[in-house]
């Protein structure tokens, strides 16, 4: 008797009726996304230098091939914003007070962008640039649809 075979079956090829689509300026998308993290404080932030690793920027240019640069980058940079990595690496996570102080700061900065009750600190601010730039690229409502979906939980 001989052992196993080394060739393996011939794979069925996935059918998908959707062609391959990427944006066409996705290359500088990942580096916008890059110089956003870095610029708002966030690539020395636990976790999230990671996250850059994750070229964030292409899968957004894969989710939205044909819309504008604008949104593609809003995209990207939303998917490389993590909270959660923020939260368990540090402080926060430790204490369960700590990180429900943290995550009603984060929302705080989310629902009201332009106060500056709060001290400065990266992650926020970034919260409240990613608020500002959905506002200015679909109008604000979508600010509206923030407030709602994080007052409804």
């Amino acid at each position: 008797m001989s052992g196993p075979s080394s060739v393996s079956p011939p794979r069925p090829r996935l059918f998908c009726p959707l062609p391959g689509a990427i944006h066409p300026d996705h290359r500088q998308v990942e580096e916008g996304t890059r110089r956003w993290a870095r610029a708002a404080g966030l690539d020395g932030l636990p976790g999230h230098e990671a996250l850059l690793g994750h070229r964030m920027g292409e899968p957004a240019a894969r989710v939205l091939p044909g819309a504008g640069r604008e949104a593609v980058q809003l995209l990207g940079d939303l998917g490389l914003f993590h909270v959660d990595d923020d939260c368990e690496g540090g402080p926060p996570g430790v204490r369960p007070a700590g990180l429900a102080d943290r995550l009603s700061r984060l929302l705080y900065a989310a629902e009201h962008p332009a106060a500056t009750l709060l001290p400065r600190d990266p992650v926020a601010d970034a919260v409240r640039d990613l608020r500002r730039r959905t506002e200015a690229l679909f109008g604000p409502h979508a600010g509206a649809a923030w407030d709602a979906e994080t007052s409804s939980g």
